[in-house]
């Protein structure tokens, strides 16, 4: 029998143990996904999870999730390889597998990714390993492939969270394509509604100048000094402009020197982290993301849900969210004068903007749906458990 979502229902309903160590940023975001796109479904769910690196969102998550039912299990795992921290960890992470007895652990990042497969090893009755790596370690070094390598060995699964990032596992050798599934993230263009740019202007108390946005935490993958460098550029010819970026983290003395050093500081200002930026998506004329590496581009995809404008690095994730006619807005990761080119092209021809904006909008709700992650999520679930052709959804075979 089926349940309402189109998948086979057994008696046993489906056991799923997933682990992160770093419970912050777009890590958590995909927990969060995952918790919706599987609420309903026939499944026990289970989560093991850092504490060291949280932000704010991490409790009243915990509180979501156990309201549904799911199993909460604090670790303490840390970033940073610590032999014998790491011992425990693993070890508290094999006390959790016993009692929970999960069908398919799923291990995010690559800490988590260590620990939780190393966790399982030499146990008589293994559950499924799934990975999702949310950004290779792999092109920050020899070491961290070859330690991708060695593990790789531990895994029935990868699930990317885009087809760059499919592409990545594959071309690194870490897997047969064969054994790597694409499950996009979902993104709530209900909550990311359009609003008007003046209102939400009046909001803030922002005047009529060109607005240029960032978002993101203040560390080397943002590139945060590349965004002060595009915004140097815009402002060499365009001295009306400003400039705002929302977010904190261990680069906000490298920010404000930089800012200093190139004389903007009168046009850049930093916000502090928000828990609800939309009204500052909305008061933007173009926002900017300059990362070095995603794994999948939330901001960049919520922004576009809200109808504005992205002028965005190529690089993997982002990539994915810009595709077909979006492809022309984004820029080589080092060359902040061809960003800048961008940027001044959509501040002078405001119907461009707009049309970039609807695209986007109209691309995001198609793509990035609740339900089209459902379908995919479990497909990845049941090719691991080396069964494919347990009856999906409709979607899965649209997709």
């Amino acid at each position: 029998m089926s349940d309402n979502a189109g998948f086979t229902v057994e008696s046993k309903p489906l056991s799923v143990l997933h682990v992160l160590e770093a419970t912050l940023g777009g890590t958590l975001r995909y927990m969060e996904n995952i918790a919706e796109a599987t609420q309903g479904l026939h499944m026990v769910s289970g989560f093991a999870y850092g504490t060291e690196r949280a932000d704010s969102r991490l409790e009243p998550f915990l509180a979501r999730i156990s309201n549904l039912g799911w199993r909460c299990y604090p670790v303490d795992m840390t970033r940073e390889v610590h032999p014998l921290h790491d011992l425990k960890a693993c070890l508290r992470l094999r006390q959790i597998i016993a009692h929970f007895a999960p069908d398919i652990i799923h291990c995010h990042s690559s800490k988590a990714g260590a620990l939780g497969r190393a966790a399982v090893f030499f146990q008589r009755r293994r559950p499924a390993r799934v990975y999702s790596p949310h950004a290779l370690a792999a092109p920050l070094g020899s070491i961290y492939l070859k330690i991708e390598k060695l593990l790789s060995n531990s895994t029935d699964r990868f699930v990317a969270v885009s087809d760059s990032e499919r592409r990545e596992i594959i071309n690194f050798s870490l897997a047969p394509e064969s054994s790597v599934s694409v499950v996009y993230p979902s993104v709530d263009s209900g909550y990311f509604q359009p609003m008007s740019r003046e209102s939400a202007r009046e909001l803030l108390g922002i005047g009529s100048a060109p607005l240029i946005l960032a978002i993101g935490r203040l560390t080397n993958q943002k590139d945060p000094v590349s965004f002060l460098r595009i915004v140097k550029n815009v402002y060499d010819q365009r001295p009306d402009v400003k400039a705002i970026w929302i977010g904190s983290g261990e680069g906000e003395r490298e920010f404000r020197d930089h800012a200093r050093v190139a004389n903007i500081e009168h046009v850049v200002r930093l916000v502090p982290w928000q828990h609800d930026v939309r009204t500052y998506m909305a008061a933007a004329d173009v926002f900017v993301s300059s990362s070095r590496f995603e794994s999948f581009g939330y901001v960049t995809a919520e922004t576009f849900a809200m109808e504005r404008p992205v002028v965005a690095s190529d690089v993997t994730g982002t990539r994915d969210i810009m595709s077909d006619s979006l492809t022309e807005w984004l820029y080589p990761q080092s060359r902040a004068d061809l960003a800048a080119d961008r940027v001044l092209r959509l501040l002078r021809d405001p119907m461009t903007s707009v049309a970039i904006g609807t695209l986007g909008r109209g691309e995001v709700k198609r793509r990035f749906s609740t339900e089209r992650m459902r379908d995919s999520l479990m497909k990845a679930y049941y090719s691991a458990l080396g069964r494919p052709d347990v009856e999906l959804s409709p979607q899965v075979v649209a997709a």
